[in-house]
């Protein structure tokens, strides 16, 4: 306990943190997948041990959220994806520059996903194959009815960019193209793989479950920016129509995003939130923890604060951790 408060007093003698009295509410963003969730409350916790302030998680889709960013009623937004959200970044941070992006704090690889046991027995290695009507069968279930493929939750980007891909790379007719939650879609998987049923679906890294070995990526072609004209529905109601993909998505780069009010706000808490970086096995137990094992995810961030008082003195500080 002594060695706990000790670190504290060291923060505030080097005026990283500020006194409960001199700061507004933080308002930080969260949504329905399990980092951001970890992430929302981690920086809640750290927001008041560490800064002295009242902080609150407010749950929201992303464009709400960047919506409510823009007026200035949500401060931080602990992850957004490029290119999953980039018609989210061009608007509110290119154009109307009314919300910044901090540190990047870790990079994602995401594609179409099968267990090794179906891609063994059945040769399904490629994306091209799933558009193959016999391949298809292979994933009905003795419901009857269309195979289903999972293209993420309904309120994700990703799904979005999903269901043009199945279009172009055509397969799109042969699936039934399910939106459920991530954590009926990780429970479809981990079924699967118990049973040695086939299963298919989107998936990334760092996730636990996708990144397990008994699971594996389809080829596809290389990323090339030329074919990949992925427009969204907040952009325009003909997002579809105006879409075209038949190419791997880019590395995914993950940031924190703030209010550019915060800047005034709270200065030395946006000091903070460009120097957080986070190795992806981390991420990885975090979704583990949050989406996996159903840990509250302020039960989590309490714990993992209280055990990583030095590197978040580093992130205040600005040195890499």
């Amino acid at each position: 306990m002594k060695i706990k408060l000790s670190i504290l007093a060291l923060a505030v003698a080097m005026g990283l943190a500020a006194p409960a009295a001199a700061q507004e509410q933080i308002k930080i963003a969260s949504s329905n997948w399990p980092s951001l969730q970890a992430m929302s409350s981690v920086l809640k916790e750290i927001t008041e041990k560490y800064f002295g302030a009242s902080a609150e998680v407010v749950n929201s889709t992303l464009p709400i959220i960047m919506a409510s960013m823009d007026k200035g009623e949500i401060d931080i937004l602990p992850e957004i994806w490029s290119p999953n959200h980039d018609s989210l970044i061009n608007t509110y941070v290119k154009e109307k520059q009314t919300v910044k992006l901090g540190s990047m704090t870790f990079k994602s690889i995401s594609g179409m996903c099968t267990t090794r046991h179906t891609q063994e027995k059945f040769g399904v290695k490629s994306i091209y194959d799933l558009s193959r009507p016999e391949i298809a069968d292979v994933f009905k279930s003795a419901a009857g009815g269309k195979p289903k493929l999972w293209v993420g939750p309904a309120g994700w980007s990703s799904s979005k960019t999903e269901l043009i891909r199945a279009r172009d790379y055509g397969y799109a007719d042969l699936f039934e193209l399910t939106t459920v939650e991530e954590s009926l879609a990780i429970v479809d998987l981990e079924q699967a793989i118990r049973a040695g049923t086939p299963w298919i679906g989107i998936c990334y890294t760092p996730h636990p479950t996708f990144s397990r070995k008994e699971v594996v990526m389809l080829d596809e072609p290389p990323h090339d920016p030329a074919k990949w004209k992925v427009v969204q529905p907040d952009q325009n109601p003909n997002w579809l129509a105006m879409s075209s993909s038949t190419t791997a998505w880019a590395p995914i780069s993950v940031n924190i995003a703030y209010a550019k009010e915060l800047e005034a706000k709270d200065p030395k808490l946006v000091a903070l939130l460009n120097n957080i970086t986070l190795d992806p096995a981390e991420i990885a137990q975090w979704i583990d923890a949050v989406g996996t094992k159903k840990i509250d995810p302020d039960t989590f961030a309490k714990d993992w604060v209280s055990k990583n008082d030095a590197k978040i003195l580093g992130w205040m500080a600005g040195k890499a951790q």
